[in-house]
Parts: C-alpha cells; sequence; structure tokens
C-alpha cells in the first residue's frame, strides 16, 4: 500500500519535482522513474520472501533459521536518493514487522515529510497503526552521523 500511495499518477510527479527542486541534485524525470519503477520493483523482490518466523531449515543438521522483529529501524536518508530510499527502507523494515524513524538529510526534509505522511496513511488505511513509520520533521546532519 505504501508503494502504491507515493507512485500513484499525479502524486508521483509532485514528489519528483519537489525531490529535484529541494534537493538540487538530480532532475525531474530521473527522480519520477526512480519513485516509480524503483519502489515498485524493490517491493515485487520482497513479497516471495519470508521475513518472520521460519526462513530456512536444514534438516541434516538440525538447524532451524529465525527471524524475528528488532522493534524500531532507524534509517539515515540520503539527499542523492530522497524519492524512494525512505520508500524501499520503509517497506522491508514493515515487511520484518519492525517500526521506522526516517532520518532524512536536511536537503530533503520536505520530500521526505510528503513521503512519510502518504505512507502512514497507507499504514492506516491497512488497519495499522500510522506511528509505525515516523520521520524526523527537523533533521541536521549532526543527529546522522
Amino acid at each position: 500500500a505504501m508503494v502504491f500511495a507515493v507512485g500513484r499518477p499525479g502524486v508521483v510527479e509532485r514528489i519528483a519535482r519537489l525531490c529535484a527542486e529541494e534537493t538540487r541534485l538530480g532532475n525531474y524525470h530521473g527522480k519520477l522513474v526512480k519513485l516509480r519503477d524503483k519502489t515498485r520493483a524493490a517491493l515485487a523482490d520482497i513479497l516471495p520472501d519470508r521475513s518472520v518466523g521460519e526462513i530456512d531449515r536444514d534438516d541434516a543438521r538440525a538447524i532451524v533459521l529465525l527471524a524475528k522483529p528488532v522493534g524500531v529501524v532507524a534509517a539515515s536518508t540520503p539527499s542523492t536518493n530522497a524519492e524512494a530510499t525512505p520508500v524501499i527502507k520503509a517497506i522491508n523494515a514493515l515487511k520484518g514487522r519492525n517500526a521506522i524513524i526516517i532520518a532524512p538529510h536536511p536537503r530533503a526534509r520536505r520530500t521526505s515529510q510528503v513521503l512519510v505522511d502518504l505512507m502512514r496513511a497507507a499504514v492506516e488505511l491497512c488497519g495499522f497503526p500510522a506511528d509505525l513509520v515516523l520521520n524526523v520533521e527537523c533533521p541536521s546532519r549532526a543527529m546522522t552521523t
């Protein structure tokens, strides 16, 4: 739901334009393609994977590999890929039943806030708490190093 919330026609263009203008890196078309295509590809890539519980078993060696949530994931996101990285990190965190706090580069603050607001709304529409996805609203370089 998060990928489709940010990748809808009309929305994806607005975010791509904001990101290119705010970060002053890359261009509108490149941002548009990354947000629209890379996020969908990342989602398609992780959908069939197990992320919680038994994820592998080696009966010959009596080994069972178990995955469990870690709780809250802290994720810094770069200004160079501010449109797709927050979404990809969020889908990975939530697939593992974790919450995520996204700490954007200061030059991508508004882009990150728009993305997070859309993802929070999508999470809530699916019946989960919106606070599974949070954003550092006043980022600084000192906070993320």
